[in-house]
């Protein structure tokens, strides 16, 4: 899957005419068909829709033509990797997992002790899934 790239131009361009005209610096954009994704501009990810082609546009937020390229690169790396089930960034590693619930147990307030028990506990049970390679 290939992303489009090409430039919306500001109305005193000269090129205005022309999206794929490279060498103005107006900003580069960039648009996809993905079936079942879309590109999240507020967290920079691609995330799951139904299964119906969606297109999606957004601002690579660069001028720079090369640099937009080599954006767009990455994510159409990144897309692959995840329609591939090479990668998958909705799914967390027990580590992240792990963390999040510590992070949730502190901001609960617990007694220090009650703390610091649970912080034990879920050290030892992830030394165990990290020995047994579950992560």
């Amino acid at each position: 899957m290939r992303l489009a790239l090409y430039r919306r131009h500001t109305k005193t361009c000269k090129h205005k005419s022309d999206k794929d005209y490279q060498r103005c610096d107006c900003p580069v954009w960039s648009e996809a068909n993905v079936i079942g994704r879309r590109w999240n501009t507020e967290t920079d990810s691609w995330v799951q829709t139904a299964n119906e082609s969606m297109q999606s546009r957004w601002s690579s937020k660069e001028k720079n033509w090369r640099s937009a390229e080599h954006k767009a690169r990455q994510l159409e790396q990144q897309l692959d990797d995840i329609l591939t089930g090479r990668s998958r960034p909705d799914v967390k590693t027990v580590k992240e997992a792990v963390e999040l619930f510590l992070t949730s147990k502190r901001n609960e307030n617990l007694a220090p002790t009650r703390f610091i028990a649970t912080s034990r506990s879920c050290g030892r049970w992830l030394s165990f899934v990290t020995a047994k390679a579950f992560s």
